[in-house]
């Protein structure tokens, strides 16, 4: 359980924030599956929570940068001009480098710009506010701070081989084997990152939508590592 909630986190923050994954309505985790309601759905970002109770587990930290960011003058400009801010902090792994683990990264995010809000918890204010595009974010390697853990991730693109791959892996599961089998369907990845913590050394994750000819929809979590399906949600329409 703990590894998906981290790894959907990840994906999320990661995917929605660069542009290559939409957003959610809500998200359910049980045991054995979880339920994405609003896959497809044209995201309305001020209502935007992909948590099923409120906020993800932050720390006085994180809650704390997050307030100081959004009152500074120039980031709540940003906000009232339609930018929406990402769940939880992150920061990108040469300012965890250098600045250590006082300092929390906040992003905003509108159409292909991000702003990127550093913030010194300890000092109680913005140190830096830069812009960059998508592009130039998804080329960052960033760090997550998760339930007093941090997570090296980054958002790796993906080629047609590692479609081929995710179609591979989908066959070969049993339970992904018996849907598809005898019928046509698409596959559309939303996102692909590498992910490296205490935990979960140098593997790469997949969050992919499965479209069944029949109108069906199912969104699987697949480990490209481990070329294994590893969660599976009930269909989401």
């Amino acid at each position: 359980m703990k590894r998906i909630l981290i790894i959907f986190l990840v994906l999320t923050i990661v995917g929605i924030a660069i542009g290559v994954m939409k957003p959610f309505d809500s998200v359910l985790v049980e045991d054995d599956i979880f339920i994405a309601h609003g896959f497809e759905d044209k995201p309305n970002t001020t209502e935007f929570n992909p948590y099923p109770q409120g906020n993800p587990a932050l720390s006085d930290d994180q809650n704390r940068a997050i307030e100081i960011a959004v009152s500074n003058e120039t980031v709540s400009g940003y906000l009232s001009e339609g930018y929406w801010l990402a769940p939880g902090t992150m920061l990108l792994k040469e300012d965890f480098e250098e600045y250590g683990e006082n300092f929390k990264g906040v992003l905003l995010a509108k159409n292909e710009t991000l702003i990127y809000v550093i913030v010194d918890v300890k000092e109680n204010k913005v140190k830096m506010i830069q812009n960059y595009t998508t592009f130039e974010f998804k080329a960052k390697t960033m760090v997550v701070e998760q339930n007093g853990e941090y997570s090296e991730i980054k958002a790796t693109g993906f080629t047609d081989n590692d479609v081929k791959t995710v179609r591979e892996i989908l066959s070969n599961d049993q339970k992904t084997a018996q849907i598809i089998k005898n019928k046509n369907y698409n596959i559309t990845i939303q996102d692909m990152v590498y992910l490296n913590n205490r935990n979960i050394q140098n593997a790469t994750y997949a969050m992919v939508l499965l479209d069944i000819e029949d109108g069906s929809k199912y969104v699987v979590m697949v480990d490209i590592t481990e070329r294994k399906v590893f969660k599976m949600g009930r269909p989401v329409n």
